[in-house]
């Protein structure tokens, strides 16, 4: 599974040539834009599959690219933390390590 454009491109085109089973593509951010070339429209619908970790990605992924959105699926990299239920005070207490001195907290 390659990680950044480059590697999804080299993959893209010679994955099936080397007797892998499958190959996905992987586009976790795409700092520098997603960019059409032609190059890399090419090589993305040479994929059986892609993996985004946001849904404003795999959108984009499907503008830029054409690609049948449902060859992506989304697995989003964040951790959603239940509300605290002591006071950043109180573990302070706790865990011995005093009042923060100049702290805001």
């Amino acid at each position: 599974m390659p990680h950044t454009l480059i590697p999804n491109m080299a993959c893209g085109f010679v994955w099936c040539w080397s007797g892998a089973k499958k190959c996905i593509w992987y586009e976790c951010g795409y700092e520098f834009g997603l960019v059409d070339h032609g190059w890399e429209t090419l090589a993305a619908k040479q994929m059986p599959l892609f993996i985004c970790n946001a849904q404003h990605l795999a959108d984009e992924m499907v503008r830029v690219y054409h690609l049948d959105k449902n060859k992506i699926k989304i697995i989003r990299n964040g951790v959603e933390l239940p509300e605290a239920v002591h006071s950043r005070a109180w573990w302070r207490v706790k865990l011995g390590a005093g009042a923060a001195k100049g702290s805001v907290f």
